[in-house]
């Protein structure tokens, strides 16, 4: 079942602008549904702004996972990438979207479930992780 977290959030900043933030929490290995609750100490670190600019992924991810990370934004895919998360881009409605990729075509995480920008969209850069 495929579920839209992103529009069933009560808190509107996650509502409106945490794509990235619950790809995160995701390839962390934790519940979407966590993001309501994550979300004041993410921003009371310094990782995160409270419209869900992401300041600092690789520390959210630490904070998440106990481990460390390093990113590259890129226009190209690596798939020795641990974490691979896109930017979609719709140019008809000129929203951009994040969602966590299992490889470079499929998703593994979208957080409106199905998102238009997704489906009429490309993928115009990526967030790639790597464990270190």
């Amino acid at each position: 079942m495929i579920t839209n977290y992103q529009s069933q959030s009560k808190n509107k900043e996650i509502k409106n602008s945490g794509c990235y933030f619950y790809c995160l929490i995701v390839a962390a290995n934790r519940n979407p549904e966590e993001a309501e609750t994550l979300y004041s100490s993410m921003i009371e670190k310094g990782f995160m702004k409270n419209d869900c600019y992401i300041l600092d992924p690789c520390k959210i991810l630490s904070e998440l996972t106990n481990q460390n990370y390093k990113v590259i934004n890129s226009k190209n895919y690596d798939q020795k990438a641990e974490i691979k998360i896109a930017k979609w881009h719709n140019p008809k409605t000129g929203y951009s979207h994040f969602v966590l990729m299992k490889n470079e075509t499929e998703v593994l995480f979208d957080s409106f479930g199905h998102s238009n920008t997704v489906k009429n969209g490309f993928i115009e850069s990526w967030r790639l992780f790597y464990r270190i």
